[in-house]
């Protein structure tokens, strides 16, 4: 099926039905919580500019949101949701969805409303968090006042006055949030619901909120569609299974649900959901589940950022429509691409998870587009005067830098001394969980090639002599960063082999042993030590040979789908306090227990001191000293600026135009360098 299908065979790109609501196809961007606002949770213009270019994208439906219903219910994480608890919150939605349905009259608008509950801080709003129990928030240690009855009711109504703004804002359906262990997820969980009234004990009783608010809306605005999102699973002790979620959806749907949008667990919940570590399309069973017993249509959701699991995900009937939230920050014009059958074209999500972590405190970003959030802010339009534009470099910086400023109309001259584009990014889909950072790559190693105004020039490194001769108007140095190689007093007598992370993660070291040191705790230094304990694991086809056919223990199974060579020891010696501390937050996590699960041994506030023969000697922050066996050291300690051509530049060519990207500037994230080079790329 993979790049063979043309758009009237793809099931993605049909028509289906939300009640009496025709949505042109069935990929649906859910809300997500982006942090375009202004004051206390007025849409502004970078929201506007953000979702009117999703909708030139031609998404099907396109959900808006969170929009909090009252002030108490308006905190997540470090910031404030969207706000809909006044009328004053309609014009400038008014303003949203003119410009989206202007921008595609077809697609369809829902209005997410929302509630943090017991999550809310009250520093944000000034107002104690409130839950459907006293039970506190690993996210919020502040005490939370359980909701009256009364209370209860009131907030019910808060739902159904702020649907009702939402219709009056030009929106075309309301999606009702119950899911990640907010609000009405609260409710509706065993875990956090203790309540004895109308609303706590049995499931019925929990759900009641929940139905009290759709008939509500229903009686309202008679012939709005609402979609609920819904927990497919809590994913936390205590809380409601995927049986659970079944019995809920069928008394949702007898309350008026049009249709469902099954997501995953709670945020609090410690199993992995939207990392990279979980397969695409992963969750669907839970959507698969409650279709099984309703009649509206169902949406899977959760890590489905590549359209041919969407399309395999909906051909076996496991939902109607696929939820694809980052895949659509990641590329707005994804849906269009697929009708106009430019796959070459498709710039995927990574599942880095930048966005989530950058959301918390501020504007939420996009590591492979710049764009995102900044639609206001960068050109994308065509170019004054035509320059000559010179970029050093194939990393994932030139190529960004390349492409964009030949869409600009620029010609352009990319010079890669290797064989191929990628640079280090070329091997960062290597370690445990990083096998989709592939597209970070290839995806821009697609476009780069196949644009008739890039030159490229592989196999050969730049000089000033060749770059006097171009003439180029501008360069662009991309030219990333190089390893920093530790002393190690003593090795010269020792027997033991060193490698850089680098060569261990593309494959080029040579033989490694069973005691080996990585030296360097940051985020390559961890995952190349995972990726040493798992060199030579069972694959997902083999463990589920294996698992089918009862060839092999469960624990062993689970133990050899994690570790390829249990005889090989590997010990990571960091000098700070914290691992992988430069790390997403919502990432590091999982990074952090899979060492532990993989049997990692960890010397943090530690510096390794001299070799001893076949012995590390490592020396700790107390002044302890520890003799580690080794046979293989793996140096992780950091990049510095490989900039010395950018320097010969600026001496040798003073005319011209020269600018400096990505590692070479200062090595940092991929996030900051593909940002670079746009902004450069926009400015020559």
């Amino acid at each position: 099926m993979r790049n063979v299908l043309v758009a009237e065979q793809w099931k993605l790109l049909s028509p289906f039905q939300i009640g009496a609501m025709l949505v042109p196809n069935r990929i649906m961007m859910p809300a997500m919580h982006l942090n375009y606002h202004r004051g206390l949770g007025f849409a502004d213009e970078t929201l506007i500019a953000f979702y009117t270019e999703r909708a030139r994208g031609r998404a099907g439906l396109i959900s808006i949101g969170g929009f909090a219903v009252e002030l108490a219910g308006a905190g997540v994480f470090n910031s404030l949701l969207l706000g809909l608890w006044s009328d004053e919150y309609v014009p400038p939605l008014e303003r949203l969805t003119k410009s989206m349905k202007a921008a595609y009259p077809e697609g369809k608008i829902a209005c997410q409303l929302y509630h943090t509950g017991r999550v809310s801080p009250s520093k944000l709003t000034g107002l104690q968090p409130v839950g459907a129990s006293a039970k506190r928030s690993r996210f919020n240690p502040e005490p939370v006042h359980a909701l009256s009855t009364t209370e209860v009711r009131e907030l019910e109504q808060k739902y159904i006055d702020a649907a009702a703004r939402a219709v009056a804002a030009g929106f075309d359906c309301i999606d009702l949030f119950c899911g990640v262990g907010h609000l009405l997820n609260q409710f509706l969980s065993p875990a956090t619901n203790d309540r004895s009234d109308e609303y706590g004990g049995t499931l019925q009783n929990r759900a009641r909120i929940v139905v009290n608010i759709l008939r509500g809306i229903r009686r309202r605005l008679s012939g709005t569609p609402i979609v609920v999102r819904l927990a497919g699973h809590d994913l936390v002790p205590g809380g409601n299974t995927h049986r659970e979620a079944i019995e809920i959806a069928r008394i949702l749907e007898g309350a008026g649900a049009a249709a469902f949008n099954v997501t995953g667990g709670w945020h609090e919940s410690r199993v992995p959901q939207i990392t990279g570590e979980v397969p695409t399309g992963a969750y669907a069973w839970l959507a698969q589940a409650v279709r099984a017993a309703v009649r509206v249509a169902v949406g899977a959701s959760n890590r489905i950022n590549d359209p041919f699991v969407a399309e395999r995900i909906l051909r076996a009937e496991m939902a109607d429509f696929v939820s694809m939230g980052r895949p659509l920050l990641a590329d707005p014009h994804l849906p269009r691409k697929l009708m106009a059958g430019q796959l070459q074209d498709l710039v995927h999500c990574i599942a880095c998870n930048v966005c989530l972590d950058t959301a918390w405190d501020g504007p939420a970003r996009c590591l492979v587009n710049p764009y995102a959030g900044r639609e206001l802010e960068l050109s994308t339009g065509p170019a004054g005067p035509v320059r000559r534009v010179t970029v050093v470099g194939g990393g994932p910086a030139g190529m960004m830098a390349a492409k964009v400023a030949a869409a600009r109309g620029h010609v352009v001259t990319l010079y890669e001394r290797g064989s191929e584009l990628g640079g280090v990014a070329a091997i960062g889909d290597v370690a445990p969980g990083k096998g989709e950072y592939r597209w970070l790559y290839e995806d821009l190693r697609k476009q780069v090639r196949a644009h008739p105004g890039i030159e490229l020039r592989l196999g050969c490194e730049a000089t000033v002599d060749l770059l006097r001769a171009d003439r180029p108007d501008a360069v662009i140095i991309a030219t990333g960063a190089r390893a920093v190689m530790p002393e190690l007093p003593g090795l010269e007598r020792s027997s033991i082999r060193v490698y850089h992370a680098h060569d261990i993660l593309a494959g080029s070291s040579g033989p490694l042993g069973d005691e080996v040191v990585v030296i360097g705790g940051g985020p390559t230094g961890c995952e190349t030590a995972l990726h040493l304990r798992a060199i030579g694991s069972l694959d997902g086809e083999t463990v589920k040979f294996l698992l089918v056919h009862e060839l092999m223990p469960l624990e062993e199974l689970r133990q050899r789908a994690m570790i390829g060579r249990p005889q090989r020891n590997v010990t990571l010696v960091q000098r700070s306090e914290r691992l992988a501390k430069s790390l997403n937050k919502s990432v590091r996590w999982t990074l952090l227990r899979a060492l532990e699960r993989a049997g990692v041994a960890v010397r943090l506030n530690s510096v390794v001191r001299a070799v001893e023969g076949n012995k590390l000697l490592v020396s700790a922050a107390d002044k302890t000293q520890e003799l580690i066996p080794c046979d293989t050291v793996v140096v992780a300690t950091g990049m510095i600026p490989e900039d010395r051509f950018y320097h010969r530049l600026r001496s040798e060519l003073p005319g011209t135009e020269i600018k400096i990207v990505g590692d070479a500037l200062a090595p940092r994230q991929a996030t900051e360098a593909l940002l670079e080079a746009v902004q450069a790329a926009t400015s020559v």
